[in-house]
């Protein structure tokens, strides 16, 4: 009886599905599995290759570094067995999905995001809602126990009826479709607008730099000045509102892009990179 060493049979890359920033690094690891249901660490003995270059490039030894935004699989082979896993690569300060709902008059809105969310990333949640009497939001929650903190430290009121509220959730818990909820302290009378706007590559533990709000009437509107401090790592990000249930009749500023919007026409938001410091 003669009997071998045992055979590779599979190889598994870790972490899975992962997202880095242009510039960033992730390293993997490859393990493979035996005959013998041993396991082994071949991350050193591996040959490593990404499918996208110009997302992301791989070293020997599994270190990845990002390249361009993109989508890359990442293969580590041994002999003729190999295991692979999938890198996303963002911009610093990328919008990934936006979404919104609006349930009318009620007391809560519950906006779901079209994708799953990504652990890390940033969550902006806009609430557009009308009431005959002032109305407060009891506060923004989500199905993983996110943490939203309001931008500003009342909702803005753009005439008698019509309030507007912006909150966000850093650092977020990722991995399904996220349910927003924001909650009234009574009904609303006909709009319970929530925007949810996901971005990553941002700042997780102070990524709010500054804000600033003003109300208007007329074809052309402003905030107000705000400084960025850091280019090239953030985003600016503008959240418009009006009291109108008709066609959107504006247009985004130069360099901004629209994200998207309310269907019945009261909401949109719009956002750029920053690329220089200033106001």
């Amino acid at each position: 009886l003669t009997v071998g060493p045992p055979t590779l049979q599979s190889i598994a890359v870790t972490p899975a599905s992962t997202t880095i920033t242009t510039s960033g690094t992730q390293q993997y690891t490859e393990t493979g599995t035996f005959s013998d249901t041993s396991t082994q660490n071949l991350t050193s003995t591996g040959t490593w290759a990404s499918s996208n270059t110009a997302a992301a490039t791989i070293a020997s030894g599994g270190l990845a570094t990002g390249v361009g935004a993109g989508t890359t699989t990442i293969t580590a082979t041994s002999g003729t067995t190999s295991g692979t896993t999938t890198l996303n690569v963002t911009s610093p300060g990328s919008y990934v999905q936006g979404t919104v709902g609006d349930s009318g008059g009620a007391s809560s809105q519950t906006t779901t995001t079209t994708n799953p969310v990504v652990t890390g990333n940033l969550i902006l949640a806009f609430a557009h809602w009308d009431s005959a009497s002032p109305i407060a939001t009891v506060g923004v929650t989500d199905q993983l126990s996110n943490t939203y903190t309001p931008v500003f430290l009342n909702p803005i009121n753009t005439n008698t009826t019509h309030y507007f509220q912006v909150w966000y959730a850093k650092n977020i818990t990722g991995g399904a479709q996220l349910q927003v909820k924001v909650s009234f302290s009574s009904s609303t009378t006909a709009y319970s607008v929530l925007d949810v706007m996901e971005y990553s590559g941002l700042e997780t533990i102070n990524p709010l730099d500054g804000a600033i709000s003003n109300t208007g009437t007329g074809q052309s509107e402003n905030s107000g000045n705000i400084t960025v401090p850091n280019p090239n790592s953030e985003i600016v990000v503008g959240m418009f509102g009006f009291p109108s249930s008709a066609a959107n009749p504006y247009t985004v500023g130069a360099g901004f892009t629209a994200r998207p919007n309310n269907t019945r026409g009261t909401t949109f938001v719009e956002d750029q990179s920053a690329l220089t410091a200033g106001t």
